[in-house]
């Protein structure tokens, strides 16, 4: 019977059991820091993979929310989409897109790669045996492993990386999927943009800011109303006028308008076209505005928002009274005249003139026929009063 020899002892001892993370053998050679560096290349590719498709998903899902917001706001809900459906949808896509973050973007962005998974990676798009895998896996065991056997799988990892690029070996097949899928709807939502009479932004704005005062994407644009919000004196003829666009051949422009005491509520009146405005001359009938009202204009299929003139009086001044304080020389006895038309006194008579206004005026003045004799300010009072001298023998107020 043949004898077996005992097994020859190995040059050094074998190291202890090792933690998960250790190696067995001599940490830090040439092959094992040129094999992490790659690796470490690998998970950064992986990583960057991953969000960037994770990102183009998301951006994806947006962009055909935001499609469909906008079919809703434009031709499915009559009169567009209501403040609270506005806000709903609005919550819909925060909370969808808040839970897409923290599910698929956020643990990529703080967790690391496993080493395993990248080394996979690699040897799914390069036929290196499972070299890499086993060198991992090896230098993770607990159990101890000779030193020469170790060495082995380690040069033979080594030496498959050593012709690899590793950025060429991560699977961007997914990658270019989402890519795709984002292009088809980066496309559907230009050409929406582009063939639709329906501007798609503004509703974008509506749904970002519910609350917001922003009027639903029409097909007709009313734009420049003039003069919007006015103050007018009564008997005043207002012209109202507006730009439009987008207007078919047999629409018609119409301002509708609504008194103040009611007798007239929603009266329309066409407008008529003035090279690129439709122009108004409110009211019709001669004497002007005579009350205050409110306006809108319509045309197509939009309207503007409601406009207010308000008609107050035109300022007005009378003479109330006319006093005469005579110099002393002329031993003529002072008076007051009511029934005004000229102003007759003797030279040098101080003559003060009363006055009222149907409303708070700011400034007033007396103005002369005389030449080179200037205007005489009015001192503001309870009654506008103005003092004067005369220094001609008439004068005319």
């Amino acid at each position: 019977m043949a004898s077996v020899s005992p097994p020859v002892p190995p040059p050094s001892p074998i190291p202890p059991p090792r933690q998960p993370e250790g190696v067995s053998g001599a940490a830090g050679s040439k092959d094992e820091r040129f094999i992490e560096g790659q690796l470490a290349k690998a998970r950064g590719y992986v990583k960057l993979v991953d969000v960037v498709g994770s990102l183009m998903t998301l951006a994806a899902g947006t962009l055909i929310f935001f499609l469909v917001v906008a079919l809703m706001d434009h031709w499915i809900v009559p009169g567009g989409l209501a403040l609270w459906s506005r806000a709903l949808l609005l919550l819909m896509f925060l909370a969808a897109a808040g839970y897409f973050v923290v599910r698929h973007v956020a643990p990529l962005l703080l967790k690391r790669i496993n080493p395993v998974y990248a080394a996979h990676q690699i040897e799914q798009a390069q036929p290196v045996k499972n070299s890499l895998i086993n060198f991992l896996l090896f230098r993770a065991a607990r159990q101890p492993m000779h030193r020469a056997v170790y060495r082995a799988v380690e040069h033979q990892a080594a030496g498959a990386l050593a012709h690899i690029r590793v950025e060429s070996t991560i699977d961007r097949g997914r990658l270019i999927k989402i890519g795709y899928v984002l292009l088809g709807a980066v496309v559907l939502c230009g050409l929406y943009k582009a063939l639709s009479p329906k501007d798609p932004f503004p509703s974008l704005s509506r749904l970002a800011l519910p609350w917001a005062n922003i009027q639903q994407p029409t097909r007709v644009t009313l734009q420049d109303v003039r003069p919007g919000d006015k103050t007018v004196y009564r008997g005043a003829e207002v012209s109202i006028s507006a730009s439009v666009r987008g207007l078919g051949d047999d629409e018609p422009v119409e301002l509708i308008y609504t008194t103040d005491d009611r007798q007239l509520v929603d009266r329309t009146i066409e407008m008529r076209q003035e090279q690129n405005r439709y122009v108004v001359a409110f009211p019709a009938a001669s004497g002007g505005a005579q009350q205050s009202f409110t306006y809108r204009i319509t045309a197509g299929d939009t309207r503007s928002r409601l406009f207010r003139i308000e008609v107050i009086a035109a300022p007005a001044i009378e003479i109330d009274r006319i006093e005469y304080e005579y110099p002393r020389y002329t031993q003529l006895e002072n008076r007051t005249e009511t029934n005004i038309r000229d102003v007759r006194a003797v030279e040098g008579t101080k003559v003060t003139i009363h006055a009222t206004t149907n409303r708070p005026i700011e400034h007033a003045r007396v103005e002369f026929e005389l030449e080179g004799q200037e205007p005489v300010a009015m001192k503001p009072g309870f009654l506008p009063v103005i003092s004067i001298e005369c220094t001609a023998g008439l004068l005319k107020g």
